[in-house]
This record gives C-alpha cells, structure tokens and sequence, in this order.
C-alpha cells in the first residue's frame, strides 16, 4: 500500500501527467487515427507544463495551504510546553559530503526552526520523527545529527526513528506525548495535513509552520511574469503533493 500510495501521487504530479497526455497524444498520431485529438493532447500537455510553471499557478496553489495556520514568532505563551516534535522533510546520506548537505531544504528549515523555539523554551525537549524510507538511514537520527552538529552545546533528543509516513507519524507521536499539548514543526504547506492527521489521533498540536514558499510579489511590475520556471513548477508540485496526501489521508483515515 505504501509503495503503490508512492508511485501513484509520482504520477500524478504536473511533470509526469503531462509526459503522460503528451505521449498518449503522439501515441495517436503515429497510429494515424484520431489525430485531431493527438494535436489535442500535446497541445494540453505544454499548456499543463506552461501553467504549473508560472507564478500564478505555483505560488496560487501552495499560498492556499501555507496561509492555513501562521508562524510563530513570541514564543512567550509557550512556555509550559514540554515537547517540540519536528517532521522529516526528506534527506541523503553520503560518506563523501558533510552532514549540512545530508538534509533537504525543507528538513534542514525544519530543524532550524525547532532548534530556535527549543532555545526559547526552556521546558521544551525535542523530539525528531521520520523513518528509513527507500534508504538505510533514518531521516530523524541524519535531523538529530546536524542538531547536534549546529550547537554550541549539543543536547539529548528523542528521536522517533521507525515510521514512514506522516499518518504513522501521528500514531508514534502519540505514545510519546501522551495527551499533552505539543508543538509541531513542519513545512507550512505540509501543516494543514499533518495537523489533521495529529488530531485524528487524539493529539493536541499546536502549529509551528517554517519553510515558507510562497511570497507576495507584485507580478504586473515584472517583465518577466509570464515566463515559467522550474522553481514556481517545484511549488506546483509540492502544493499537488499535499491536496493529494490530504485526499488519500480521508480516504484512509
């Protein structure tokens, strides 16, 4: 189910749907039947890669997700809280690069942005979550090492290193808190889904959102508008990757 969960929401994001339409397309001109409709399917094929690639579409689709809960910036209510619990963001460990670049940079925000609140909470531990997934290495244990490794004093952390996704996440995070409040720190696109999950386990997160992307620009003063690109087509993906996590997670949950 996970690997099948995997490989569908691959296909479905932008990129690869419009290789898809765009070689059914081609599939029927070369077949020489229906070409109306091949000439059709390619032209939807660039339309769909030009429109997630412009900032319209991308910063549109995931400033939807990110302004669901803020960031926290006065840490000065929190002070009773006991865990910080920071999400896997993705990571790759080699033996030839230093552990700052194992992280992606979602990851590596994450457990900046934990690092920050744990220093102004002094009540708070935090607790790093993510299993091996497709790698031998856990991504909370590659989290907990650059912790370490960033600090002038490194610290004891929990770390949850055992689940793949984010609704087995929720259900480890659970026996760690118990029914305490907690917060949590995730990509802000990421929050709307992981706060759902959290809470369909009894748990009472309190939104910690970092790793922003979308940002207000005023477009109609850029001469550049109009044309795409891959970071804007990176923001189309990952808003799409959540809308269809949040889909399979009520389907399943």
């Amino acid at each position: 189910m996970f690997l099948a969960k995997k490989i569908l929401g691959s296909l479905l994001q932008p990129l690869p749907l419009s290789l898809i339409v765009a070689a059914f397309g081609v599939y029927l001109l070369w077949r020489g039947r229906q070409q109306t409709l091949g000439k059709l399917m390619i032209g939807l094929a660039l339309v769909m890669v030009y429109g997630f690639s412009t900032p319209f579409i991308g910063n549109g689709l995931i400033k939807s997700l990110e302004q669901q809960y803020p960031a926290i910036i006065e840490t000065s209510q929190y002070q009773s809280i006991e865990f910080i619990v920071v999400l896997g963001g993705g990571h790759k460990v080699t033996a030839w690069t230093p552990v700052s670049s194992h992280l992606s940079g979602a990851a590596l925000k994450r457990v900046t942005e934990g690092l920050r609140l744990q220093k102004e909470l002094s009540n708070a531990q935090l607790i790093f979550s993510g299993g091996a997934v497709f790698s031998e290495y856990s991504e909370a244990n590659t989290m907990a090492r650059i912790a370490n490794a960033i600090t002038q004093t490194p610290g004891e952390f929990i770390v949850e290193n055992q689940t793949r996704d984010t609704a087995s996440q929720a259900k480890a995070i659970a026996q760690l808190v118990d029914d305490k409040p907690f917060l949590l720190v995730t990509s802000a696109a990421h929050m709307p889904r992981s706060m759902w999950l959290m809470q369909q386990h009894g748990l009472k997160p309190i939104a910690a959102p970092t790793d922003f992307q979308a940002y207000t620009t005023h477009y109609w003063n850029n001469p550049t508008r109009l044309f795409p690109g891959s970071h804007y087509l990176k923001k189309s993906e990952s808003a799409i990757h959540e809308y269809l996590g949040q889909w399979w997670a009520k389907l399943t949950h």
